[in-house]
Order: structure tokens, then sequence, then C-alpha cells
């Protein structure tokens, strides 16, 4: 193995380090090319896998279902949506309302 492949290499490593394993081969082009290095994408591909480079992506994030049975609100407007005075009624579109102790 020659001298420069071997510096290649190390800079490969370096970069997928940086990167926290998540820089796959287009990616790690990029970098090696910016860093004066001649290579191809099906080059780097070869010596991710002779170095045992494999790219790891971070998982989506999963929002926690609700645990507990929401709290029964009482339906005072009763889809009476024409009052007969101003101001009487107000309506809004909110997913979550904090009332002091607890989401509503």
């Amino acid at each position: 193995v020659s001298p420069q492949r071997l510096k290649l290499i190390a800079e490969l490593k370096r970069w997928f380090g940086l990167s926290g394993g998540s820089a796959g081969q287009r990616s790690l082009v990029t970098l090696l090319v910016s860093t004066g290095f001649n290579v191809s994408r099906w080059l780097v591909r070869k010596l991710m896998k002779q170095a045992g480079l494999v790219s790891r992506q971070q998982p989506t994030h999963r929002y926690a279902k609700a645990e507990k049975v929401h709290l029964s609100i009482p339906n005072v407007l009763n889809r009476q949506f024409q009052p007969s005075k101003p101001n009487q009624v107000w309506a809004g579109d909110v997913t979550y309302i904090w009332s002091g102790s607890t989401w509503l």
C-alpha cells in the first residue's frame, strides 16, 4: 500500500469520525476533494468497505404517546355557533392549553 493511499485512508477515517459516523460516500468525496485529494465516489466506497466504515444515520425523533386519559371538558358551546349578541361566545383552534396544573 502506497504512502499516498495510507494518507487518504487516514483522512477518510478522520472525516468519517468528525461526522459522527453519519457521512456516506458522496459527502466524504466532497470533503476529501475539498482537502486536495483526487478521489471518485467508487474509490471512497471501496476504501470505506476495506476500513469497515458504515454510514449510520440518526434515527428519526418519535413523539411520546399520551399515557393518561385526557380530562373530559364540557361542551359549553354545544355547537351553537350563532350567538344572539356580540362577545357572548369566543372560539379558537388550540391544540393544548396550560390551565395552571395540567394541559387541556
